[in-house]
């Protein structure tokens, strides 16, 4: 009887795995399992940060990547209103991170477009995100999330930020399971 398979938590399970014949008695009832009808025990489990991802909960999100800064902030570091340390390229981000270690330092690149990129920083944002372009954004939806892992591969550190209970946990877990599924080279050796 211990070898019959039971419905536990929406899986089909050996009933021996579940428990012993010394406890059967009291959990189970014997005389379906005898007539050996379905059972089930327990309904279909709902998944958690400790258990696991599990697709059928999951919903399409539209990521988006707020990189934008409002051309305000050249005009405010010359006026000093921001005095924080800003750099041009990667070369000079480095240099000015390394005479400043201590301070915060920002690396914007102006696009074709004359629209400042942040790329990167060295110490606190609060200062950098008063000068977000919260109109302007890259939107990347579900079909979109190659893009997204691309640019967080270039960035190599990305913020996943919202409210509690909003989903973050299952959407890092999600994304892993995607970057998992494809080719190395698509995102590097490691």
């Amino acid at each position: 009887m211990l070898q019959n398979t039971v419905i536990f938590q929406g899986k089909i399970v050996a009933l021996n795995q579940l428990i012993s014949a010394e406890s059967m008695t009291d959990s189970f009832p014997l005389a379906d399992l005898l007539q050996e009808k379905e059972l089930t025990i327990g309904k279909e489990s709902v998944p958690s940060a400790c258990i696991g991802y599990n697709e059928k909960y999951d919903i399409d999100r539209t990521f988006n990547h707020n990189i934008f800064i409002i051309q305000d902030i050249l005009n405010d570091k010359r006026g000093i209103r921001f005095a924080e340390i800003l750099a041009n390229n990667e070369q000079e981000f480095k240099q000015l991170c390394q005479q400043n270690p201590k301070e915060n330092v920002h690396w914007l690149v102006e696009e074709i477009s004359s629209e400042l990129v942040w790329q990167q920083s060295q110490g606190d944002l609060k200062e950098l995100r008063t000068y977000i372009d919260t109109q302007k954004s890259h939107s990347y939806t579900k079909s979109e999330l190659d893009k997204l892992l691309q640019q967080a591969k270039q960035q190599k550190v990305m913020i996943i930020a919202d409210k509690a209970g909003m989903g973050k946990t299952t959407v890092l877990t999600h994304l892993s399971k995607r970057i998992k599924q494809k080719p190395r080279p698509l995102f590097g050796s490691n």
